[in-house]
């Protein structure tokens, strides 16, 4: 949940920023506002910061402190006449091109120093994005700290979103639900994979699911419902008819592992484990997502300690 900036204080501020950058915060010291260097801040470093927070969906500008520091300063009230809420506005909004407009700015009070105050400039995502740094000629994104050239896959995935449903892979999870483990066969594992999937364009998804493919030549791996190969490649299909834009939705798709009965019973889980690795890729009617690769049992003591519990439980 975004957080209300309405009626917070520094106080309150400090609770819930990061103690350094990331992808979300950006910091800027009241120096800044210094009318030698306010100029150079506004021509040539805003619009930067502009362009790769509306490019990646959102964040916050904290104009008051720097970064790594606990201490505030006073950021100016008024640039000449106006104020700086007002100034800021229409300098933030034609920094870049397409403007952008998708912002608001709070002031702040400095806890315990009357009459001085921070600034904060909650950006929203913008549906006109990719918008391009009007004095840099140049398009930007965030990365944890840092406001850097965005690569063309980004900016097309942008422009995707008005005409195509796309869909990102935000989580994957797994349960192991069930052990088979009988003298004379083979053991044979069940995994319930949860996918979490949010639909980051515009549109609605109306037909979306995903698409499941092992690294590995490895036929031991099945969807249990369709009972096909995943090195195959599977395609799982939500219940749900709509994605709505922005809604994320979590779907499970059930797997089983049938190991190779002529080995040991160590080898057999071994081999399991090594060989179920995924590509995950979200799909929509009009679009195939950007692959995740998720290793399932990348702790081989965790699935040896979860398969005895099983074992031993019978």
């Amino acid at each position: 949940m975004a957080p209300d900036f309405s009626k917070m204080t520094t106080d309150d501020l400090l609770q819930i920023i990061p103690p350094t950058e990331t992808t979300e915060w950006e910091f800027k010291a009241a120096a800044i506002f210094d009318p030698s260097r306010f100029g150079e801040f506004k021509k040539q470093k805003l619009g930067k910061i502009v362009s790769s927070f509306a490019n990646s969906g959102g964040g916050y500008l904290l104009l008051g402190k720097q970064d790594g520091v606990t201490t505030f300063d006073h950021v100016p009230t008024h640039e000449g006449r106006t104020t700086m809420e007002d100034h800021l506005s229409l300098v933030i909004s034609q920094s870049v091109a397409p403007h952008y407009r998708n912002f608001e700015i709070r002031r702040l009070p400095i806890s315990g120093r009357p009459n001085e105050s921070v600034l904060v400039v909650e950006f929203f995502d913008s549906p006109a994005a990719p918008h391009q740094s009007v004095a840099d000629v140049n398009y930007f994104y965030r990365l944890p700290g840092h406001s850097v050239p965005a690569p063309h896959f980004h900016l097309e995935l942008l422009r995707g979103r008005l005409s195509k449903t796309i869909l990102e892979v935000k989580e994957v999870q797994y349960v192991l639900t069930s052990v088979d483990h009988n003298q004379n066969q083979p053991l044979c594992l069940h995994v319930a994979l949860n996918v979490t999937v949010e639909n980051t364009s515009l549109l609605s998804a109306t037909a979306w699911g995903l698409h499941l493919k092992q690294a590995h030549e490895y036929y031991g791996w099945s969807e249990e419902s369709t009972r096909r190969y995943l090195f195959d490649g599977v395609c799982c299909h939500s219940d749900r008819s709509v994605l709505l834009p922005n809604e994320q939705i979590t779907l499970t798709v059930r797997l089983k592992g049938e190991a190779d009965p002529r080995q040991q019973f160590r080898q057999q889980w071994e081999g399991l484990a090594r060989n179920l690795a995924l590509e995950i890729r979200p799909v929509s009617q009009n679009f195939v997502g950007t692959p995740t690769q998720f290793e399932m049992f990348s702790s081989r003591h965790r699935l040896e300690d979860e398969i005895t519990q099983f074992v031993r439980g019978r």
